[in-house]
């Protein structure tokens, strides 16, 4: 499977089409009706919901031996594979007709399921996997040790919070905004077993040696004891749970002092089945206690994994039920709350008339319900909703940072960010590590408690349902949660299309920018600092509540100040700053740099995407927009015609991920039909220009001449998707606002 690849519009498309299949059969009598919702849920099942060939799952009567089991399979000319002893749970091969088998797969399920003496119930084994559209970015740039001893702030390290000596750390954002603080470290033996359910891990990582039972994992898709990863997902979770800490390597983990017991329940492919996922939980469970030497003793486990079934199938209520009785054995269980965006068929209500309501995605809903179970969002560096996570309150209980993700890989370097639900929920794992080491005697459900009570309300504003929070260990620990901001600074030049990205990826940083923190009613400098080289920087040790301005100085940019105010008791993000190159002019060249930005691309929209509604909504902030320029030839430079000499697109947010565009004019271009160049911005899907707070800023020669936020008027669903900035005179560079909206195009 190709985990890279969206499937987002074929999901919808298959939704569609169940809808009409239920529509145009109920027009025509109940029978019809009934008959075209159980065609529309064959189509969708077989397309989505999908089947290992062959292997059929029987729950056999509580009476039932295994010999009886085992000589109705031979009967039908097969085998068993696998057992679950504690929930009656067989897994057989039977061969059918298409693989040299004598019947077909609808003749083996209804012989199982005639032999009610033996059998309560049998189905097929069905597809599980890493959630769609988990999304590897840029690998960083090759170096593997540093120098010896504590890195300092403006080099690998963003914060005082992250003195170690792991060269890569100053690219894990997520272990400064969670506040993750060193506090276990040095409790190895009172630090709990993670069981990561996945495709393996490498345990010969250089980061994770050391730090993997490997000889008490299991693979359960070769039925052996060789849990070694071949994929490089399963390394990359256990990776973001337990890498290690101040070893001069890599990264470190947010429990660096977890060991990780290799659970292989995905494929090479990264898919897997129902029986493996369900013979994986039994397995860590038992496993743990054994290793432990009682029952019920402490442990971690993360799925960063999920498939559909139908909540009144047996499929959900036998993983429910093994689910209760894990978590009942004082085992935290934590999964990935999915990357399907809330738009595609596992979201509809139990209602025959919305196609795919009789699909649930698991274990995300069955974890959601449970005393001993988070189900993980995923949230960007300013705490928005990804484009892809699961947000509705039914899938998703906590929300951890989940993109731009650095952690363990197969290929070198060694090291990668990935985004998805997928490295959020290996943050909530590592994080419940930590904290059952250093409170040791605390259930599991006590350990879920005090994470979910001590996280971060995050408003609706960012896309999350009323409520949700994200997790802050510093709030956990009772540990420097004295008030400040993080955030990060980026050239809004990224020098076009084709270089520097394979280096630092999409953020394209801007390192030592001096951030100096002003009282905003004195104007007295209070705290400085300077961004690390991923361009990342955190100031803490403020006043709660206080207003302050921020300050980014580096020789050669543009300056710029941003005015906040602290939170209670946290570190908040601020928003992201694009600081401009500053340039001397060399006629006969002019130097006009063009930017748009907005507070966050997330979260995304799938229906607007689509063309399902006009997303008129001003709660939801997350959009898409695009910086246009029309040259006086009468040429457009935008994502579609990136440009030449005479002016050129330098940053898109689509490619970049990122909230923010830019235009770099070099050359004047002072002919053509034209009197004038002229900006816009459209907004071609979702979000509304003034509630995400767009701004237009136009620099010449590194001095910022001018800026606009969007009017008012761009929120009206007649005139939201143009904003028509401005124009620069072709001769003399002069720039006169226009500053209206129309939902017509300009050009």
């Amino acid at each position: 499977m190709n985990t890279g690849v969206s499937l987002t519009a074929t999901l919808i498309r298959f939704a569609g089409v169940c809808a009409a299949l239920a529509s145009a059969a109920a027009s025509a009598n109940p029978q019809a009706a009934q008959g075209g919702i159980e065609a529309a849920r064959a189509e969708v099942l077989s397309r989505l919901e999908r089947v290992i060939p062959s292997q059929y799952v029987v729950k056999a009567q509580p009476s039932a031996a295994r010999d009886t089991i085992d000589a109705l399979a031979r009967s039908l000319g097969g085998r068993i594979v696998g057992v679950i002893e504690r929930r009656n749970l067989y897994l057989l091969d039977v061969p059918t007709v298409a693989s040299g088998g004598a019947a077909s797969a609808q003749t083996v399920l209804a012989t199982l399921q005639s032999q009610r003496n033996v059998v309560q119930g049998a189905f097929s084994n069905t597809l599980f996997h890493i959630p769609e559209k988990m999304q590897p970015s840029w690998p960083i740039k090759a170096k593997t040790r540093g120098a010896a001893g504590a890195l300092t702030p403006g080099e690998d390290g963003p914060n005082v919070q992250h003195a170690t000596n792991d060269p890569f750390v100053g690219h894990q954002w997520h272990l400064a905004k969670i506040s993750e603080l060193n506090t276990s470290s040095g409790l190895g033996s009172s630090a709990p077993i993670v069981a990561v359910l996945d495709t393996g891990v490498a345990y010969d990582h250089m980061d994770l040696y050391g730090r993997v039972l490997l000889n008490d994992g299991y693979n359960f898709i070769d039925w052996n004891w060789w849990s070694y990863d071949y994929n490089g997902h399963g390394t990359h979770v256990a990776g973001i749970v337990s890498a290690s800490s101040n070893n001069l390597e890599g990264v470190h983990g947010v429990c660096p002092d977890c060991t990780i017991l290799p659970v292989k329940v995905l494929d090479d492919m990264g898919s897997g089945s129902w029986f493996s996922i369900m013979a994986g939980i039994d397995y860590a469970d038992r496993t743990i206690d054994r290793l432990a030497g009682s029952t019920g003793a402490r442990g971690v486990l993360n799925m960063s994994l999920g498939g559909v079934a139908d909540p009144n199938s047996l499929e959900y209520i036998e993983m429910d039920a093994l689910l209760d009785d894990v978590g009942a054995n004082n085992k935290l269980i934590v999964v990935a709350a999915g990357n399907e965006n809330d738009q595609t068929y596992v979201y509809c209500q139990y209602d025959p008339m919305n196609c795919g309501g009789f699909l649930t995605y698991i274990p995300a809903a069955i974890a959601n319900a449970l005393a001993t179970g988070f189900s993980v969002g995923a949230s960007d560096p300013n705490d928005y909703a990804t484009s892809f996570t699961n947000t509705r309150s039914q899938y998703t209980n906590i929300i951890a940072p989940g993109i731009f993700i650095w952690s363990t890989t197969l290929s070198w370097p060694y090291y990668q960010a990935w985004g998805g639900t997928s490295m959020a929920s290996p943050v909530v794992a590592g994080s419940a590590g930590r904290v059952w080491a250093q409170f040791p005697t605390l259930d599991a459900a006590t350990v879920k408690t005090r994470i979910a009570n001590n996280a971060i309300t995050i408003g609706t504003n960012k896309g999350w349902p009323s409520g949700l929070r994200r997790i802050h260990l510093g709030k956990v620990f009772s540990t420097s949660t004295t008030p400040g901001f993080a955030g990060y600074v980026v050239n809004p030049e990224s020098g076009g299309w084709d270089t520097g990205s394979a280096i630092y990826g999409p953020l394209q940083p801007v390192e030592r920018v001096k951030i100096t923190v002003k009282d905003s009613a004195t104007g007295t400098v209070v705290k400085s600092g300077v961004t690390n080289k991923y361009g990342f920087f955190v100031i803490d040790g403020l006043n709660p509540s206080t207003s302050y301005s921020i300050n980014y100085a580096k020789k050669g940019y543009a300056p710029r100040v941003q005015s906040v105010t602290t939170a209670a008791n946290y570190v908040s993000a601020v928003d992201p700053v694009f600081l401009a190159l500053k340039r001397v002019e060399t006629a006969p060249f002019e130097d006009i740099l063009v930017t748009l930005e907005w507070d966050s691309m997330y979260p995304y929209r799938a229906e607007c995407v689509f063309g399902l509604e006009d997303c008129t909504d001003t709660v939801t902030r997350g959009a898409e927009l695009d910086l246009f320029m029309r040259r006086p030839d009468g040429s457009v430079v935008s994502y579609a015609n990136t440009g030449d000499i005479w002016g050129r697109l330098t940053r898109d947010s689509y490619y970049y991920d990122t909230p923010g565009e830019a235009v770099h004019i070099r050359d004047l271009m002072d002919f053509g039909a034209y009197t004038n160049y002229e900006i816009a911005v459209n907004r071609p899907y979702w979000g509304r220009m003034p509630t995400v707070r767009a701004r237009v800023r136009v620099y010449r020669n590194g001095v910022q001449v001018a800026t606009w936020t969007a009017p008012a008027s761009c929120n009206s669903a007649a005139t939201d998707a143009w904003w028509r900035v401005a124009t620069i005179d072709r001769v003399t560079g002069g720039v006169t606002a226009i500053n209206t909206c129309d939902d017509n195009a300009p050009f």
